[in-house]
């Protein structure tokens, strides 16, 4: 059955009680698991085991001790970008190993669609990304930010926060760097 396009994060709230989490999408090994509980990485076999490997519907994630009341825990499709079937000259060329070969390529599309939905993107008009590929160097200690035109810019912290806001780009004071 060919691959359907899944969404491949699953997101819950914790009750101090359920140990059993579903996750909606076919998994081609345990490993291909991410699961994390308040940010946290939690690791296979030790914090958790997974059901469903293989099946397209995906499975469930089975933790040895309940996530706490109110804990967000975030299961996710996190397949390796690897390739374990190598198929011989003359060799068979059976239906369900290219079908799940198939299928992989397209989790793994699949998982870049979704990382890259989610960064920092530039307009496919603007061809020159010089200001967000300088180097480190030229990066340290500074955030990027826009102008009012919409230009990115680098800004770097002139004087810190205030007091009492501290991680609050917008109560901090900065002094504006234009990027190279």
């Amino acid at each position: 059955m060919p691959l359907t396009d899944q969404i491949l994060v699953n997101s819950y709230t914790g009750n101090g009680v359920t140990t059993s989490f579903a996750y909606g999408f076919k998994i081609f090994a345990n490993t291909d698991l991410k699961v994390t509980v308040d940010g946290i990485t939690k690791a296979l076999t030790t914090d958790y085991s997974v059901t469903g490997v293989g099946a397209d519907g995906g499975g469930n994630v089975v933790f040895v001790l309940p996530p706490a009341s109110l804990a967000v825990i975030t299961i996710y499709s996190e397949a390796t970008y690897s390739r374990a079937t190598d198929y011989q000259d003359n060799g068979d060329l059976l239906a369900g190993t290219l079908d799940n070969d198939l299928d992989k390529t397209i989790r793994l599309t699949q998982q870049l669609r979704r990382d890259v939905k989610r960064a920092i993107k530039l307009p496919i008009e603007e061809t020159d990304d010089n200001g967000i590929t300088t180097t480190p160097a030229s990066r340290a200690d500074k955030v990027l930010a826009f102008d009012a035109a919409g230009v990115p810019v680098w800004m770097k912290q002139d004087s810190g926060p205030r007091p009492g806001q501290q991680g609050r780009l917008s109560d901090a004071l900065w002094a504006r760097k234009e990027m190279p």
